[in-house]
């Protein structure tokens, strides 16, 4: 099973990385400086987890051309209560002050929250 973690810094500069796992192995990972400074740690966690989810696109789409399909959804783990709203209802609400740029992109794709 695939499964990937994504964390942010909200200091100055900040900061976002995140790791994507297949049997216990990293198979991705990446760690950079935002191009621009979160306004919250609510912003840099969704910076961080559209990162996440293009990476993860990705390793799919490869792992699927090479023959080795992961099975079912692969589960985005956010590390606090912030970067969660992206995948609530009441997302644009909670960050009317973030831009939404390629964060629509996460909603759609299937991710859950862990149990």
């Amino acid at each position: 099973m695939m499964h990937a973690c994504s964390d942010a810094s909200w200091s100055q500069p900040s900061q976002c990385g995140h790791v994507i796992m297949r049997g216990g192995c990293a198979v991705a990972w990446s760690s950079r400086k935002l191009r621009a400074i979160a306004m919250s740690s609510t912003e840099a966690e969704m910076c961080a987890g559209v990162a996440a989810t293009k990476d993860i696109i990705f390793v799919r789409n490869v792992l699927t051309f090479m023959g080795k399909p992961p099975n079912g959804p692969t589960p985005l783990m956010i590390d606090n209560k912030q970067g969660d709203v992206v995948q609530r209802a009441q997302f644009r609400r909670i960050c009317s002050h973030a831009s939404l740029g390629d964060v629509a992109a996460v909603r759609p794709r299937g991710l859950h929250e862990p149990e």
